[in-house]
């Protein structure tokens, strides 16, 4: 009877975690920096990540020596694209969003005076 109950434990555990999908997107390439009513690519930049959490909402953005954390605002899951939006993040007062196309898992990241594409990985 005991073996019973850790058997289901464990499977509601791991059909919970089967289910979940993160998505971690990076800017390897590039950084788009925006202000005055123009765009332009940032020389010498550190790559930025955004994770995203469909399940639970839960939101990361990392640029240059900060992470920001919290929970998405608004996260719209659809056949095609993952949006996600987050007004105030941990120590941010600024909002962003995160697009991302689900078939080919490339992304654009908004987030004050940066527009940044990205490449994601599902995890």
């Amino acid at each position: 009877m005991r073996f019973a109950g850790i058997a289901a434990m464990l499977f509601v555990v791991l059909t919970r975690n089967a289910s979940a999908e993160e998505f971690v997107c990076t800017n390897q390439d590039v950084e788009v920096a925006c202000s005055k009513g123009k765009c332009e690519k940032s020389d010498g930049f550190t790559p930025s990540s955004v994770s995203i959490d469909t399940k639970s909402g839960a939101r990361s953005v990392c640029m240059y020596s900060m992470c920001l954390e919290g929970t998405a605002d608004r996260l719209d899951v659809s056949k095609g694209f993952v949006v996600a939006r987050s007004d105030q993040l941990k120590s941010n007062t600024g909002s962003g969003a995160i697009v991302i196309n689900l078939e080919n898992y490339a992304a654009a990241m908004v987030s004050r005076a940066f527009i940044n594409p990205m490449i994601c990985e599902k995890h």
